[in-house]
């Protein structure tokens, strides 16, 4: 990224000029993009009204800090392709956070999500797949695709082609922690094998996200889990202490805290 020509009357002046990587144009102003949608941070309640969230990197403890006030974020896409993934975020905000969502109102058990618009579900997703893999910020270190993964997601996002079902497929699981909802939560995303499979597993806004990263079929995964053409999203329901990393992290974020206190009043 470079900063703009002083000639170029018609460019911002601090406006930050590099290649947009979804539409591939070359030299011009990048927006400031949030890797995963900001509404996700802020709706929540880890950011908004004051509020702060600890996050801890394990590839780069460096940037560990215990009072983070916004979700993450680069100059990452050009003015049009900003607002092509902003209408994605304007219909899906409404649907997870909105007063009948099942994210804010827990169903006792496992719950088949009805009335989503594949389309727009299907490619908010993958988006989110995508703008992890190509990040350049450190958090992201972990979401390493294959070129091969990363351009056919961008050729797909571009066209708003959501492909099939079981095509960079997400399971979704509502997560309770001590039987109540664990919302204000976030863990570094990361890289995973399930089986044969491999996914990005994103924990954000109170779910797991298990985000797939073939254009392939799964081998193993339950592609009946998946978001389906019909706008059907069955909803998976679990206890944070029932996953050994998610107890890890839980303890470790305590003792993190409690540290940084402690170093706080000496």
């Amino acid at each position: 990224m470079i900063n703009p020509s002083p000639q170029n009357n018609s460019t911002p002046r601090n406006a930050v000029i590099g290649d947009c990587p979804l539409c591939l144009a070359p030299t011009v102003p990048l927006k400031r993009s949030h890797i995963v949608s900001d509404f996700l941070w802020r709706d929540s309640g880890l950011t908004g009204k004051g509020r702060t969230f600890a996050m801890w990197s394990e590839t780069h403890p460096q940037l560990n800090r215990s009072r983070v006030q916004t979700g993450l974020w680069e100059h990452l896409l050009c003015l049009k392709c900003e607002g092509q993934c902003g209408k994605l975020e304007s219909y899906a905000k409404p649907v997870l956070f909105g007063a009948t969502s099942p994210i804010v109102r827990r169903p006792t058990g496992h719950h088949v999500w009805t009335g989503l618009d594949y389309t727009r579900m299907k490619l908010f997703h993958m988006s989110i797949l995508w703008r992890t893999a190509v990040s350049s910020l450190p958090f992201y270190a972990f979401v390493t695709l294959p070129d091969e993964e990363k351009e056919t997601l961008r050729a797909m996002l571009l066209a708003n082609d959501p492909g099939e079902p079981w095509q960079y497929g997400c399971l979704v699981d509502l997560l309770r922690y001590r039987n109540k909802p664990l919302l204000g939560i976030f863990s570094q995303p990361r890289r995973i094998p399930i089986r044969r499979d491999s996914c990005v597993r994103l924990i954000l806004a109170g779910m797991q996200w298990f985000l797939f990263e073939s254009k392939n079929k799964p081998q193993d995964a339950p592609i009946e889990a998946f978001l389906s053409l019909r706008g059907t999203w069955p909803l998976l329901q679990g206890e944070a202490e029932d996953f050994d990393y998610l107890r890890y992290e839980i303890a470790d974020h305590k003792r993190r805290l409690l540290a940084h206190h402690r170093n706080q009043d000496t």
